[in-house]
């Protein structure tokens, strides 16, 4: 039964991807881009660091202190480049260690540690309020005998992952039923800014990250929806050599603006508007399209398509949890 499992039985198999705290910048991109992720846990040697919200959480040597992501990483860049007037940027990012980044932003500064025991309705609840992601802890077969285990590993779960594993059962299972047919509204939430293709980009990137938003949606002169602004548009820095990394800062210190960032990011290539549905779609439905498109939201617009609200992985965690 679905209401006792615990979290292992949710999370996938996968290797924790992760960067020493004196690596380069350089060296973290490499990282991110060999295992196709945008985000790192950061380590440093044991009983020498104060972890994030005062944690310890090792492996082996290894002591876990915080996280970063590939827009900590282009706002950390470009505030320096605009402190110091700096033209060399691969010496930026070569000489830039990952330790100066970490902490610049709530996610950073909190590494959330699932337990590993608890029901699934409790052990996910960080992710139904606004939580991205959190470690979830491996303990030795034999743990069970030990009343203070420590971990051997940990993996990482993040709300995508969440969906994943429920998008299926909302389809199927009869208990999630009443759920599946409960239209998006009564789960969407306003989305708290809007973007312009004039206005100038970094602020709103900054906006994402010290509000801890994933993305903000962008409308045309009419107020109607027009694209997506989104930490996800960096995946594709990350396809390139570092010369993309520069040019990115370059232009966004420059005042570029979100029509032209989005154009750059894209590297060519049309701009397809996922995502969008009216507030009487089901829940059902909503879950479906994302799994499908592979995207973190749902932006809810009205007849004249008004986004009106969104709909975030978060909210949808919070309705599956009702459910259980």
């Amino acid at each position: 039964m679905i209401e006792n499992d615990t979290l292992i039985s949710l999370i996938k198999s996968k290797p924790l991807v992760d960067i020493e705290a004196h690596a380069s910048v350089a060296t973290a991109l490499e990282v991110m881009k060999v295992n196709k992720v945008t985000a790192l846990v950061v380590y440093g040697l044991k009983d020498h660091w104060l972890g994030a919200g005062n944690s310890n959480l090792c492996i082996g040597q290894k002591q876990l202190i915080g996280l970063i992501t590939i827009l900590d990483v282009i706002l950390h860049l470009s505030s320096k480049h605009l402190e110091t007037s700096a033209t060399n940027y691969t010496d930026l990012i070569s000489q830039t260690r990952v330790v100066d980044i970490i902490g610049k932003n709530e996610e950073s500064m909190s590494l959330w540690v699932g337990d590993t025991h608890s029901k699934l309705k409790f052990a996910l609840e960080p992710l139904s309020k606004g939580v991205h992601r959190f470690l979830v802890p491996i303990y030795p077969p034999t743990s069970l005998e030990n009343p203070h285990p420590k971990p051997i590993d940990f993996q990482l779960c993040s709300q995508s992952d969440v969906i994943a594993q429920f998008a299926p059962l909302i389809e199927s299972d009869i208990r999630f039923k009443p759920l599946a047919a409960t239209p998006v509204s009564s789960f969407c939430s306003s989305s708290p800014i809007l973007a312009k293709r004039s206005d100038p980009v970094l602020p709103l990137l900054t906006s994402l990250a010290s509000m801890n938003l994933m993305a903000v949606p962008v409308v045309d002169h009419e107020g109607i929806l027009a694209d997506t602004l989104s930490a996800s548009d960096f995946k594709s820095v990350l396809e390139g050599d570092v010369s993309i990394v520069q040019d990115i800062i370059k232009a966004i210190t420059s005042g570029m603006t979100v029509g032209d960032f989005l154009g750059l990011v894209s590297r060519g290539k049309v701009r397809v508007l996922k995502g969008v549905v009216s507030p009487g779609v089901s829940f059902g439905e909503a879950v479906s399209k994302i799994s499908q498109s592979r995207i973190h939201r749902l932006w809810v617009v009205d007849a004249f398509g008004v986004p009106i609200g969104v709909l975030s992985l978060g909210d949808m965690i919070r309705g599956i949890l009702s459910a259980l």
